[in-house]
């Protein structure tokens, strides 16, 4: 099964996996949902193809973002499995193993606002560097991703 992210200290932890148009988070994983339209709804909204897994995960930080939008950022539990669909309101996914050091950024995401000041600002505050606006293995990003995400 295809896998994104790794940590450089520990390459096997907390790792990402398609599976059927969904996300499967190891325990500790950290995402973050970005509503290009303008703002991110409840996360009952946001994720509503989700299982009864998302009822249990945590919402550590909520950032603002952008001037017309919020970021949402929440972290997985055990087996939780992330649906998130192409509707009205294109959502990027920036999934963070571990919540530091390595992280994916979808392509569109990248292309529109990686010089953004508030896109620097989301990073520093996660401890990342902004110049890190790469996939962390160098490598062109998954179809399954490039199809999800626009």
């Amino acid at each position: 099964m295809p896998r994104v992210g790794g940590s450089i200290c520990s390459p096997a932890a907390k790792t990402v996996q398609v599976g059927q148009r969904g996300f499967h988070l190891d325990t500790g994983a950290t995402f973050c949902a970005i509503s290009h339209a303008g703002f991110v709804r409840d996360k009952a909204a946001l994720l509503q193809h989700g299982t009864a897994e998302l009822l249990q995960m945590q919402r550590p930080l909520a950032i603002n973002m952008f001037a017309n939008g919020t970021t949402e950022c929440w972290q997985a539990v055990a087996g939780a499995r992330i649906w998130i669909e192409n509707s009205w309101h294109t959502v990027d996914l920036i999934v963070i193993p571990g919540g530091m050091g390595e992280y994916l950024l979808g392509q569109s995401f990248m292309r529109q606002y990686e010089a953004n000041l508030n896109m620097q600002t989301l990073m520093l505050g996660l401890g990342m560097s902004p110049h890190r606006l790469v996939n962390p293995r160098s490598e062109p990003l998954p179809v399954w991703y490039q199809n999800l995400v626009c």
